[in-house]
């Protein structure tokens, strides 16, 4: 099996690293077998002495002329494969991470342009971002179909690349992840001025924190939308969806929070029945960062399609 070569661009970054975890647009408007041996590249401040502190522990590799950084734990397969929200990073999957990796083969990346991976190339809509996941289990010599776990606009990334590549996912968990029609029926059901705040601080939030990655999957937010939403067949394979039990409609007056919580509710129930092995479970007690608030319910929904997939 090929070495991934390495690349240490990453010039975008500024000395304090990747932006700091903050409110997301996915709170508010939404929700191995390894075949052979990879060889592992470990980041070394001497190899990239201008790389932030954070990153120096992540593994970089070649995707086609730049570089997505990554953590692997664990052996066996199928593989897992971390996905991360809008302006989220490899970090976010800190607490589900390693409790997975005892039973297989976990990788967590930064998608480009975002955390501690290079530019990617643009414009960061669905079907880049599935090429670029492509070319990464590609360049890792990950050849047997994996298990995606998306959380927020990771999953909708997820799903997205399921109807592309068929062939290449085994399950899919879906952590509170967007759907393509969240935004239509917020506007179509609630107040604009209900929206007019929310959406003004989370574009200027991208526009001055987020790095380009951030900017970009934002931006075209909507042209993934429809991608997507063009593109819903998925392949028969076990799906959980787990929805926040504490859906935080952000800004958006009590008075319709109650419409809001059923458009989300609607909208779970739909991308949980997109395969006839879908399953939706409601964790209690949780917001929109269910890794992070309830860690074991993203394990043990993982678990479940595992052990679906490995013993079938």
């Amino acid at each position: 099996m090929k070495s991934p070569r390495f690349f240490c661009k990453n010039s975008q970054l500024d000395a304090a690293g990747s932006p700091p975890r903050s409110a997301r647009f996915g709170k508010t408007l939404r929700g191995l077998s390894l075949l052979g041996l990879v060889v592992m590249v470990t980041v070394s401040a001497k190899q990239c002495p201008s790389l932030p502190e954070n990153c120096r522990d992540y593994t970089a590799i070649d995707v086609g002329g730049y570089s997505l950084f990554y953590k692997e734990q664990g052996t066996g397969g199928p593989a897992v494969i971390f996905l991360a929200g809008e302006d989220d990073n490899i970090t976010v999957w800190r607490k589900v991470q390693p409790e997975v990796a005892d039973f297989t083969t976990t990788i967590a990346y930064d998608r480009g342009g975002v955390g501690c991976s290079d530019e990617g190339e643009n414009p960061r809509t669905a079907n880049v971002v599935a090429q670029e996941l492509e070319a990464f289990l590609d360049a890792l010599g990950l050849t047997d179909p994996v298990i995606l776990c998306g959380h927020s606009f990771g999953g909708l990334f997820a799903r997205y690349f399921a109807n592309q590549y068929p062939d290449r996912v085994a399950a899919l968990v879906l952590v509170d992840a967007t759907h393509e029609l969240i935004e239509n029926e917020m506007a179509l059901n609630l107040k604009p001025q209900s929206l007019e705040k929310q959406d003004l601080e989370y574009g200027i939030y991208f526009g001055i924190t987020g790095r380009p990655g951030v900017w970009g999957e934002y931006y075209n937010r909507y042209n993934t939308y429809d991608m997507v939403a063009a593109n819903r067949t998925l392949p028969n394979i076990p799906l959980i969806y787990l929805s926040a039990g504490k859906y935080d409609p952000g800004q958006v007056p009590a008075q319709q929070a109650n419409v809001a919580d059923m458009i989300k509710e609607e909208l779970d129930e739909d991308q949980a029945s997109l395969t006839p092995q879908g399953q939706l479970t409601v964790v209690s007690n949780t917001g929109h960062d269910i890794q992070i608030e309830q860690p074991q319910a993203v394990i043990d929904a993982i678990q479940q399609v595992f052990n679906t997939v490995a013993n079938p």
